[in-house]
């Protein structure tokens, strides 16, 4: 004799399912929005710098890429733009996915 679950019992359990689908995908969009603010951050501060004050020699490793990056302002621009584009199109995605 095979017993079948009651109606109640399954729905309970999609239900459960789908909970735990919201929460991981909220989370997920939490991560890609503060993604998306460092990105944005590091474009305030990039631009900020003047590389031309900086002395060249006795530049740390980190400086000399800092100092590198800032030679070609349109690259590094165009960079940052297309990765902060890139984080904000997957929460559009993903909020229009648990909205629908």
């Amino acid at each position: 004799m095979d017993v079948e679950p009651p109606d109640s019992l399954i729905s309970l359990i999609s239900i459960n399912n789908l909970s735990l689908e919201l929460i991981l995908l909220f989370i997920l969009i939490g991560f890609l929005i503060l993604f998306s603010a460092l990105i944005s951050g590091s474009e305030v501060a990039f631009f900020s710098l003047n590389p031309n004050s900086w002395k060249k020699n006795n530049l740390s490793s980190s400086k000399k890429l800092i100092y590198k990056l800032l030679k070609e302002p349109n690259n590094l621009l165009a960079t940052i733009l297309v990765a902060n584009n890139f984080f904000n199109v997957a929460i559009i995605i993903l909020s229009t996915y648990i909205t629908a």
